[in-house]
C-alpha cells in the first residue's frame, strides 16, 4: 500500500491512501487536515489536541513516511532494472559473432532436420550454434524477445560437441542442438526474473532439472527469453527487458507468458525452446506466433528449479499447478524434447515427477493409426471468432479425409472455465502478485484486472446486479465469481470443479475418444497492451489447466480479411474483442488438441495427425532471414 500526498494552499495537507493501481471502487475517502484549523483547536482545548488531533497528525506523518519509502523503493527497483538491461545490451553489442555462410539455410530447418544433418556430417554443431546466435542477436532489434544471452559459452560448448561426435561420444538425442530457455527456468549464473525488477542480479546457483536434462542429452542452452511482469498476462512486457512483439505484426502481441520463446522460434531464432504453462502460457504464444507447443500433464515433467513470481518464491496455489513443456516449429520436435524431459534421469533428479516412462511406441504409430477425435466450436464462455471456427472445421474435414473418425461433442465447457476463475481469484485482490513485486509498480496493463479483483465486497452484488439488469450476464457473473473466498467457499469451488472434471471424463470415455479438438484462444493475437481486456478469450486454454489434461497447439491457417469483423453477446468483453480483431488479417490461426491425463504421447500423436492431415506451413515472418549477400 502507498499514499499520494498533496500539499495545498494555506498549510492544507491531503492524504489519500492508494494501492498500486488506482481503484475507483476502493471506498477510500480523501482526508484533509487543515493545519491552521488544528492549531486553533489546540489553543482552545489542549486535551483535544492530545486525544484527537495529535493522533491524526501522527497518522498523516506515518503515511507520508510510508509514501516516501514506497517512492524510494520504486526508484531503486527502476534503477536496478535499467542497470540490468544496460548490462544485457552491452554484452550483446560487444559480442562479435563469427560469420556463418549457411545461416539462411540453417535457421529454416527444424530441430529434427538439424540433428539429422549434424549426424550425417553435413552440418557441425558449431555452424548451427553460430547461425542461431546471429539470428537471435539480429531479431532482438525488432522483436525485443531476449532476456539474457550466453553466446560465448554456447559456441565453446558447440566446439566440444563436435569433438565428442568425432570421437563417437554422443551425449543423447539432442547432441549439439542449441535451445532457448524461458526467463523463469533456472540456469546457473543467470537470473530468473519472472519479469520482476527485484529478481535482477540474483543468479541461480544451479540449473533447473529441465536444463540439466537438456544438457545431458547434448543440447546447448544459448539464450533466455522474455516474459510478462508476474507471468500473469497473455502478453510480454516488463520494466527490465521491455515489450516483445509478434513477428507477423509488430503492432500485435506475441502472447505470454512464454511469449519471448514463441516469437524467437517463429522468427527462426531458435529451433527448440522451453516454456511453462498455468493458464495457456505455452499454448497461447504458440498459437499467436504460428508454432507448436505442448502443455504436458502436470507432474509428467519436472518443475524443480523453475521460479515462482511470489514473495520468497513460494506459492500455496496448488489446485491448478504450472507445468513445463516444449515449444518448436513441428510436432516431431516436441516429441524429441519430451523423450528427454520424461526419462529415468528425470525421475531420479526430481522425486515429484511421475515415474511413467515415455512410451515411444505410441508416437511411432504416426501415419498408420487412425484416431477417434471429438470437437467443439464454442465453449459457452467466450464467443469464438469466425477465423477460429473455420480453422476447426477445416481441420475436422482434413482429418476425416485422412480416415480418422471425428464426432461433435455437446457439453457445457464453460463449467470448467468458471472453475478456473473461481480457484485462481480465491486469494483476492491479486495479493500474491502484489507482494511478489516487492515494491515495484504494477504494470498499467494490469489495471483492468486489478480493479476487478479489488472491488469491495459490498460493491460486487450492486455491480453484478446492475450488469445483469443491463443484459450483460457474463460480466455480471464475472464480477460475482472473481473474488476472494473463505476456506469453505474455496473448498466448494474445488469440489465443484472436480465433479465437472469427472463428468467430462465419463462422457469422453463413453464416446471412446482419443483426443479433443477446440480453439486455443477465442481471438488471434491481440494488439499490444490490450491483453487484459481480451483475457477472457483465453477460456479455451484455462479449462484444460483446471482439469490437468495435456494439451497442445498446431498452426493450421491464417486470418482472412473478411474474417476481421467480430460478433458476440452484447457486453464490454465483446466490444474489446471487436477492437482487437480489426486488422488481424494474415495472423496465424491454429487448433488445440487435448487428451486425457497421463496420455501425453497420445496427445502428440493426435497433434501429428492434424499436422499431417492439414499439410499447412506458416509463411516466414518478414524479419526471419538475414539479407542475402
Amino acid at each position: 500500500m502507498r499514499s499520494e500526498i498533496c500539499w495545498g494552499g494555506r498549510g492544507t495537507v491531503a492524504v489519500w491512501p492508494k494501492n498500486e493501481a488506482e481503484n475507483p471502487f476502493s471506498g477510500r475517502i480523501l482526508r484533509i487536515l487543515d493545519m491552521n484549523s488544528m492549531l486553533t483547536l489546540i489553543k482552545k482545548n489542549p486535551k483535544l489536541a492530545l486525544g484527537v488531533v495529535l493522533p491524526l497528525i501522527l497518522v498523516a506523518l506515518r503515511r507520508v513516511i510510508n509514501s516516501l519509502r514506497a517512492l524510494a523503493r520504486q526508484k531503486e527497483l527502476k534503477e536496478l532494472a535499467d542497470e540490468k538491461r544496460r548490462h544485457r545490451d552491452a554484452i550483446l553489442e560487444a559480442m562479435d559473432l563469427p560469420e556463418c555462410k549457411r545461416e539462411r539455410e540453417i535457421v529454416q530447418m527444424t530441430a529434427t532436420e538439424l540433428l539429422s544433418r549434424m549426424e550425417s556430417g553435413d552440418l557441425s554443431s558449431l555452424e548451427v550454434t553460430i547461425a542461431f546466435c546471429r539470428a537471435a542477436k539480429r531479431l532482438q532489434g525488432s522483436l525485443v524477445c531476449l532476456a539474457e544471452t550466453d553466446f560465448e559459452t554456447a559456441i565453446a560448448m558447440a566446439k566440444q560437441r563436435d569433438i565428442e561426435r568425432k570421437e563417437g561420444k554422443i551425449r543423447g538425442i539432442l547432441h549439439g542442438l542449441p535451445v532457448s530457455i524461458k526467463d523463469q527456468i533456472d540456469m546457473k549464473e543467470f537470473d530468473s526474473t519472472c519479469g520482476l525488477s527485484c529478481r535482477c542480479f540474483k543468479p541461480a546457483h544451479e540449473d533447473a532439472v529441465l536444463v540439466k536434462l537438456l544438457r545431458d542429452a547434448g543440447a546447448i542452452p544459448f539464450v533466455r527469453t522474455n516474459v510478462p511482469q508476474c507471468l500473469f498476462l497473455p502478453e510480454c512486457f516488463n520494466a527490465i527487458w521491455g515489450e516483445t512483439k509478434n513477428p507477423f505484426n509488430l503492432e500485435r502481441t506475441c502472447g505470454g507468458s512464454s511469449g519471448g520463446e514463441a516469437a524467437l522460434i517463429a522468427a527462426r531464432g531458435s529451433p527448440l525452446g522451453m516454456g511453462s504453462d498455468i493458464g495457456g502460457s505455452i499454448r497461447g504464444p504458440a498459437f499467436f506466433c504460428g508454432i507448436c507447443g505442448l502443455k504436458p500433464t502436470p507432474g509428467r515433467t519436472s518443475y524443480k528449479g523453475i521460479a515462482v513470481p511470489r514473495l520468497n518464491g513460494i506459492s500455496g496455489q496448488k489446485i491448478i499447478p504450472p507445468v513445463s513443456g516444449p515449444m518448436a516449429r513441428c510436432v516431431d520436435d516436441l516429441n524429441l524434447a519430451m523423450e528427454v524431459l520424461v526419462s529415468e534421469k528425470a525421475f531420479k533428479a526430481d522425486c515429484l515427477v511421475s515415474p511413467i516412462p515415455w512410451d515411444k511406441s505410441i508416437y511411432e504409430k504416426k501415419g498408420s493409426k487412425k484416431l477417434k477425435f471429438g470437437y467443439f466450436i464454442q465453449d459457452g464462455y467466450f464467443d469464438l471468432c469466425s477465423a477460429g471456427e473455420r480453422a476447426i472445421r477445416e481441420t475436422v474435414e482434413a482429418l476425416r479425409k485422412d480416415g480418422h473418425e471425428v464426432l461433435e461433442v455437446k457439453w457445457d465447457f464453460s463449467k470448467l472455465v468458471w472453475g478456473f476463475v473461481k480457484c485462481m481469484s480465491a486469494e483476492g485482490g491479486m495479493r500474491g502478485f502484489i507482494e511478489g513485486l516487492e515494491g515495484e509498480k504494477l504494470h498499467p496493463t494490469y489495471s483492468f484486472i486489478y480493479h476487478m479483483a479489488n472491488l469491495p465486497g459490498w460493491v460486487r452484488p450492486i455491480v453484478s446486479t446492475a450488469m445483469g439488469l443491463l443484459g450483460k450476464a457474463r460480466v455480471a457473473k464475472l464480477v460475482k465469481e472473481a473474488r476472494a473466498r473463505t476456506t469453505y467457499d474455496y473448498w466448494g469451488a474445488v469440489g465443484e470443479l472436480d465433479f465437472n472434471k469427472k463428468q467430462l471424463i465419463k462422457l469422453w470415455t463413453e464416446m471412446g475418444l482419443d483426443a479433443m479438438i477446440c480453439a486455443p484462444i477465442g481471438l488471434p493475437a491481440f494488439p499490444n497492451q490490450q491483453s487484459a481486456k481480451c483475457m477472457q478469450s483465453c477460456s479455451y486454454t484455462f479449462m484444460w489447466n483446471a482439469v490437468k489434461f495435456p494439451a497442445g497447439v498446431v498452426p493450421v491457417t491464417q486470418v482472412k480479411p473478411e474474417e476481421e469483423p467480430y460478433e458476440g453477446r452484447p457486453d464490454p468483453i465483446t466490444e474489446a474483442a471487436k477492437i482487437a480483431n480489426k486488422g488481424s488479417a494474415g495472423l496465424p490461426m491454429g487448433v488445440q488438441i487435448v487428451s486425457l491425463p497421463w496420455r501425453d504421447e497420445l496427445c502428440l500423436l493426435a497433434m501429428k495427425a492434424v499436422e499431417d492431415a492439414v499439410k499447412w506451413r506458416i509463411p516466414l515472418p518478414p524479419m526471419a532471414l538475414p539479407e542475402e549477400d
